[in-house]
């Protein structure tokens, strides 16, 4: 059973054990397995982290929109993810005042944010992580363009933002999901889930951020299923178990696989995140889905 890290690498990979197996976990929420294949993906897809984020910015009233995505296959996901939130009739009012793309080695964007700029926005979604994702920040902060930026679990990278951290704009917001922290979690198994997992992380002395979370859900859902039927499982049986998975408590929230969306957890996984410069530290600023915190 392979984990497989990029959803470039999990599209090329998918056409050749979707039908047949090997079980494939692959560790990027932006590839979105067939149902009832062999393949299954973390977390929260694209659309429902953008509808998330959709919510967030109606009950703060930022109703001009403007994007960047990459042309690579999360950006892609990130557009469809977009397009498909703003036909819905709870957007309506959210209007789409510049759509820019750009290629992830590229060293500028000077040209995309001019027209970002002329927009308006009252927030600008960014759909890329790592380098261009760097090169969106400083190409803001060389242009004078601070408005309130939004982006993906992705980059929730302690090291990435402390690295960024002279050329960030005031408001730096992330998607990220519910395992981050344990601030907007009461007391009970996913509580107690996410006590184990920033328990095993502290004694070896490591922070946890969006990429260590990533994982952590996947993989012990596979320990369980090999648990439960055994090291020597075939292919069909593993598959089998994690389809009919529901009621399983882990760092993101309870788990149900059987509507066959390959991945188990849907929008209320999603808390939106926001980068506190004085802290140096992802804190939650929303409550499950983009919702209002109580």
């Amino acid at each position: 059973m392979p984990p497989v890290l990029f959803t470039a690498s999990c599209l090329a990979v998918s056409p050749l054990i979707e039908k047949t197996g090997p079980v494939m976990y692959c560790f990027t929420p932006g590839y979105v397995p067939p149902s009832g294949s062999y393949a299954f993906s973390p977390g929260v897809n694209a659309g429902d982290q953008v509808r998330a984020f959709f919510r967030y910015f109606r009950e703060r009233h930022w109703t001009r929109i403007a994007v960047i995505n990459t042309t690579d296959a999360t950006g892609q996901a990130n557009a469809r993810g977009f397009q498909t939130n703003l036909a819905q009739p709870e957007n309506k009012g959210l209007n789409l005042v510049a759509s820019e793309s750009m290629g992830l080695a590229d060293i500028s964007v000077a040209a995309q944010l001019e027209r970002v700029k002329a927009g308006q926005p009252d927030v600008l979604y960014l759909g890329m992580s790592g380098q261009a994702f760097g090169t969106v920040l400083r190409g803001m902060n060389d242009a004078g363009l601070d408005v309130p930026i939004a982006t993906s679990t992705a980059n929730m990278s302690y090291a990435q933002m402390q690295q960024y951290q002279q050329i960030l704009p005031k408001d730096v917001l992330f998607s990220g999901m519910r395992g981050m922290s344990m601030a907007t979690t009461p007391n009970g198994p996913i509580r107690t889930a996410q006590a184990l997992y920033f328990d095993a992380f502290r004694t070896i002395g490591v922070r946890p951020d969006g990429l260590t979370q990533s994982p952590w859900d996947p993989a012990w859902i596979v320990v369980g299923a090999l648990r439960h039927l055994g090291v020597d499982a075939k292919a069909a049986q593993l598959r089998d178990y994690i389809e009919n998975l529901h009621g399983w408590p882990g760092i993101n929230g309870d788990y149900d696989f059987r509507n066959g969306d390959q991945r188990g957890i849907e929008e209320n996984g999603v808390v939106v995140y926001r980068w506190d410069s004085g802290k140096l530290d992802f804190v939650p600023t929303s409550g499950p889905g983009g919702a209002a915190m109580k």
